[in-house]
């Protein structure tokens, strides 16, 4: 009997979790929960629905076998207030835009409003356990912003299949990112296994993706006509910092005024599948097209890649197509192999480099 009790009692614990709420509106359209425990449970379904300026949602409290998923119905806008569009900061919670057939990205995240852009899409804190996928990010300085200052560990972030075009940052002559994750001044606040993939970022006036302190995969990403202000330390397509280990794989990097993909980072890494086109950095005074130096490296986590089966296709090199600028001290090498449209005298080897 006990045994029954108790097995109702765990339905019963299933059943009410599974609720599908919507978020309250506020008079000028917009949402702020600072509590968001008091709205909603682990499990629950958030249904986004129509227009909103910005909306804040702090604490939400998702598990990891239970998280709380957004999803749209119809097509959802948010934006219009340009200092933020979406501050969400919790763990454990999905941002989908795939809930109505209609639309392939069905929540779209920022407004085109004359020259002023919106500061930043979704700044998630020190958010783990966060997915996000399905949406669009425009006229913004910034697609999805997590750089916190102090917190817990990010761990399991996931952002996939977005399509961030049209960024800009007038006031500060173009400074922007379609990612800007890892905070390089706070190296306790890391990422552990955060995956960046399958997303399509274009005409962004400065980096397409900029990934720093902890560990990524990122893959599968098309990022063309990125660095359109050709900024100093601002035009590349992907930039791996300080602090972090990452595995490039399969992504396309097309159109670019400044260098492909950039490595500060440490430790063990994967460059693979990927494809470097119509890139011309020819009137830049020092610019390659994939720049390599584990600056943050330490004789106890060296820098070591296996760079291989790669394509540079139609790129105009200011020096190099690669170089390595690592000290030896902090590397412990890179393989080069099966590479196709450079050869070893386009490539700036260390001692430790090897061209197969």
């Amino acid at each position: 009997m006990k045994t029954g009790i108790f097995f109702l009692l765990f339905i019963s614990s299933l059943f009410v979790q599974a609720r599908t709420i919507s978020l309250p509106r506020r008079t000028n359209n917009t949402v702020y929960i600072t509590d968001a425990t008091t709205l909603m449970q682990a499990g629950d379904t958030v249904v986004l629905e129509g227009d909103y300026t910005w909306i804040k949602l702090l604490k939400i409290r998702g598990t990891k076998d239970s998280p709380i998923v957004f999803i749209n119905k119809d097509l959802v806008t948010i934006g219009g207030f340009v200092p933020y569009t979406c501050v969400f900061n919790g763990s454990y919670f999905k941002i989908l835009g795939n809930g109505s057939a209609d639309y392939k990205y069905g929540i779209r995240l920022g407004k085109e409003r004359d020259s002023t852009y919106g500061a930043f899409g979704f700044a998630f804190g020190d958010s783990k356990g966060v997915e996000v996928a399905h949406c669009e990010f425009q006229y913004l300085s910034c697609g999805i912003l997590q750089n916190p200052g102090s917190g817990q560990v990010m761990s399991d972030c996931y952002y996939h299949d977005n399509y961030l075009h049209n960024f800009d940052n007038p006031k500060a002559k173009g400074r922007s990112e379609g990612f800007y994750l890892g905070n390089t001044k706070a190296s306790t606040t890391t990422f552990e296994k955060c995956r960046i993939e399958n997303n399509r970022i274009e005409n962004v006036s400065g980096d397409g993706i900029q990934a720093s302190v902890g560990t990524f995969v990122i893959k599968g990403n098309t990022i063309s006509n990125y660095a359109q202000k050709s900024l100093a330390q601002q035009r590349a397509g992907i930039i791996i910092g300080a602090m972090a280990t990452a595995d490039i794989l399969d992504n396309i990097f097309d159109g670019g005024k400044g260098v492909g993909l950039q490595i500060f980072g440490w430790g063990k890494m994967e460059i693979s599948g990927n494809m470097f086109k119509n890139i011309d950095v020819q009137t830049l005074q020092k610019e390659d097209i994939v720049y390599i130096n584990g600056k943050t490296a330490t004789p106890e986590k060296l820098l070591e890649i296996d760079f291989h089966d790669n394509e540079f296709v139609n790129v105009v090199p200011n020096r190099n197509v690669i170089y390595n600028g690592t000290s030896i001290g902090k590397t412990a090498g890179i393989l080069y192999k099966k590479n196709r449209g450079v050869d070893s005298s386009q490539i700036n080897l260390s001692r430790k480099d090897k061209w197969d």
